[in-house]
């Protein structure tokens, strides 16, 4: 039997049937798994760029603004990105992951288009207070719990982790540097 499918297959068959064959199978299986495929190859990607630190007036009062930037550097647009934010160890009690706001926009999720910036709210303080709060999204509306509220800097590093639809397409922890009142990149 093998001896016979050898001598048909290098005797009978020629290579445009070859090719036919394989270019068939290929095809069939882009039916099949296209999407996927092309999901998997066209999707977006997120690159934190920095964190920046900036005042702002409202009202009568003065604001400090701990902002990161992030940039879509994948090969679709990112639709619907939303940030939740938790503490990278252990999470306090009372704690869950923390909605974040995007700058300038009232929503907790936008569309990011290829190759935009885009500008995350993570936290913010009075000019003279020493304490950072967490910059919930207005849509959602602040909580009353104060571990909610307060970044507390004794529980550790931060994480960020950033889902489009349904899944998570970036995550990065922030570190709080206390004498210099800043905020660093970590990975």
């Amino acid at each position: 039997m093998i001896d016979f499918l050898k001598d048909y297959i290098l005797k009978e068959s020629t290579l445009a049937e070859w090719f036919g064959i394989t270019v068939t199978m290929l095809l069939g299986v882009l039916a099949i798994f296209g999407e996927q495929t092309r999901k998997w190859i066209f999707r977006p990607r997120l690159a934190v760029l920095r964190v920046v630190k900036t005042t702002q007036s409202i009202g009568v009062g003065s604001y400090i603004y701990q902002r990161l930037i992030v940039k879509n550097i994948g090969l679709r647009a990112a639709r619907d990105v939303r940030i939740l934010l938790s503490y990278k160890n252990e999470l306090p009690i009372n704690f869950i992951p923390i909605p974040l706001g995007w700058t300038h926009w009232s929503g907790a999720k936008r569309d990011i288009s290829i190759r935009e910036p885009a500008y995350v709210d993570v936290f913010f303080k009075q000019d003279s207070s020493n304490k950072y709060d967490f910059c919930w999204p207005f849509e959602t509306g602040l909580p009353n719990e104060e571990i909610l509220k307060r970044f507390k800097p004794e529980y550790g590093e931060i994480r960020l982790e950033f889902y489009e639809l349904d899944r998570i397409i970036c995550d990065v922890t922030l570190k709080y540097l206390v004498d210099r009142d800043e905020f660093i990149i970590v990975k």
